[in-house]
């Protein structure tokens, strides 16, 4: 279980600067990639001369199977590069799940024990309370010149369970250092 004071270090996959760096980028060469497309139509209708029948159109229509296949190529870029995104966010979310179980699990599991702690000083305070008037009614008894032996023996069974308690409580700070001490 982690302090309060500590943070968990979690390398996220991207922050939103580099998203955008990366959205920024895909756009520019986009551009380029358009730009590069009209340059060259227009560096072949100068050289060439505007096409005017459909064969001329089909023969300048197949100069730019090229920048098809190009684009075709950055398509296929993009889509692996957002699947590598993806993945990365993906990997991070199970790490932080899997995390966030096993904090549950030990504040669970510290919570068991902090209640059954608090259980045992409940019932120890009870106790105490308890002993404390059969002492007085033994104390009283005796100045009576009563019998208090029956009352007695009630009390050495409350101070024999106050003192297991004592050793309950005990033996579950000490668990509970060792768990600390464990996971630090």
């Amino acid at each position: 279980m982690t302090n309060k004071n500590e943070e968990v270090e979690i390398e996220l996959p991207t922050s939103n600067k580099e998203k955008y760096w990366f959205w920024g980028i895909v756009f520019f060469l986009l551009l380029v990639v358009i730009a590069l497309h009209y340059v060259f139509a227009w560096i072949l209708m100068a050289k060439l001369g505007y096409p005017n029948d459909w064969q001329s159109f089909s023969s300048f229509g197949g100069f730019f199977q090229v920048l098809g296949s190009l684009f075709s190529g950055l398509a296929f870029v993009a889509l692996i590069a957002t699947l590598n995104l993806q993945m990365r966010d993906l990997r991070t979310q199970r790490k932080l799940v899997k995390e966030t179980i096993i904090e549950l699990k030990d504040s669970a599991t510290a919570q068991k024990e902090q209640s059954k702690t608090s259980q045992l000083m409940t019932r120890l305070s009870i106790l105490t309370s308890l002993m404390h008037s059969y002492q007085e009614n033994i104390k009283f008894l005796k100045e009576q010149n009563y019998q208090y032996e029956p009352i007695e023996n009630k009390l050495n069974e409350i101070v024999n369970e106050i003192e297991y308690i004592h050793s309950e409580i005990k033996f579950s700070s000490s668990i509970q250092h060792i768990n600390e001490t464990t996971k630090s």
